[in-house]
């Protein structure tokens, strides 16, 4: 198994920092000076209506584990341009027990199912335009509640689903361990009261069909480790590892511009409803509430190509399409205005 290559970073202490070391230096039962956090269903996961800039970067250094520690990240490397990401209902093609939908709305749409329950954020499925679905059955535990320094959880895990039309299946362990509190130092902020959770899968990755003309079966490991804060209901940080057997792949990410509530009047705040679905070919959608200006809609493929984009006039509250042209298959809708982003799968059998 890879494992990250960074050093710990090491503890830093800044201004009045200084100060309290030099306090508690004089007062050695004095360890702790922050509450150490505690993630729960009322303070994390996440819910429709989050939007936040994600800030992508390559690998960064591994961080330090233990008690009030300072993590300072200030010099790290990450794109100055964020990403938009938003969190909405989970939609009627979503994995069942899903409660919301995370969605990426970058040039390789993606989106990820979760279910938030009082035992924990769990991961029920996911849609990448280049893989079609992946629905996961177990499901995927992402963190356990509580969370806090100390507690460890195993659990088992089971997924099938097919990329690129391939029936595949995942099985292995994850783990979720509370290794570390203290202060996060980013490129924008100081946050107090942080939890630091190390997260790790252990999964077996293959086909399923075995008169499929291509097979694959491997392992593959996933070292992360992220940063959360009770209230923040989005990690602040991410660094993440992941080694299939082949390539090790280095990623991270830091949030800003973090906002959480209900949705707005745009075409997500409630879903939009497509019907028939499956389909022969025709479909209409139905939209929440009239449309504002400069609305419209994108159609494309199971592999993410553009077939063709519509716009939709002001007030308008629904339209029809016709699908059976392209064939049988999966296709994406993408209907967005100026407030929102809204995705939906249609079936044409």
């Amino acid at each position: 198994m890879a494992q990250s290559s960074g050093v710990p970073l090491q503890k830093t202490l800044k201004g009045q920092r200084v100060l309290q070391a030099l306090v508690l230096g004089f007062f050695p039962i004095l360890t702790n000076v922050q509450a150490q956090p505690t993630l729960d269903s009322s303070n994390y996961g996440p819910v429709p209506g989050i939007s936040y800039m994600a800030h992508y970067g390559g690998q960064q250094m591994v961080p330090a584990m233990g008690y009030d520690l300072i993590w300072d990240y200030t010099g790290a490397t990450f794109a100055q341009e964020g990403t938009p990401m938003t969190y909405g209902p989970p939609g009627a093609n979503a994995p069942f027990s899903s409660t919301v939908a995370e969605m990426n709305d970058s040039a390789l749409y993606y989106a990820y199912y979760y279910s938030l329950r009082d035992t924990g954020v769990y991961c029920t499925g996911w849609w990448y335009d280049a893989m079609a679905d992946g629905n996961c059955h177990g499901p995927n535990m992402q963190i356990p509640f509580p969370c806090t320094m100390g507690t460890s959880t195993t659990m088992p895990f089971f997924c099938q689903g097919a990329e690129v039309g391939l029936p595949f299946h995942e099985d292995g362990l994850v783990q979720c361990d509370g290794v570390g509190f203290g202060t996060l130092l980013l490129p924008h902020a100081s946050i107090d009261n942080v939890l630091l959770v190390h997260r790790m899968e252990y999964l077996d990755h293959g086909t399923t069909d075995p008169h499929s003309p291509i097979q694959f079966d491997y392992w593959s490991f996933v070292d992360q480790y992220f940063f959360a804060t009770p209230g923040t209901r989005v990690p602040l940080l991410n660094i993440e590892v992941r080694y299939n057997g082949m390539d090790t792949v280095y990623s991270s990410f830091f949030m800003d511009q973090y906002t959480v509530g209900q949705s707005g009047t745009g075409v997500s705040a409630n879903r939009i409803v497509i019907t028939p679905n499956p389909t022969t070919g025709r479909v209409t959608m139905t939209f929440p509430g009239p449309l504002t200006v400069g609305s419209f809609y994108s159609v494309y493929d199971a592999v993410g190509k553009l077939l063709f984009q519509r716009p939709l006039a002001q007030g308008q509250q629904s339209e029809e399409i016709d699908l059976a042209r392209f064939g049988k298959g999966t296709y994406l809708l993408r209907i967005s205005d100026q407030e929102d982003v809204c995705h939906e799968k249609v079936v044409v059998q």
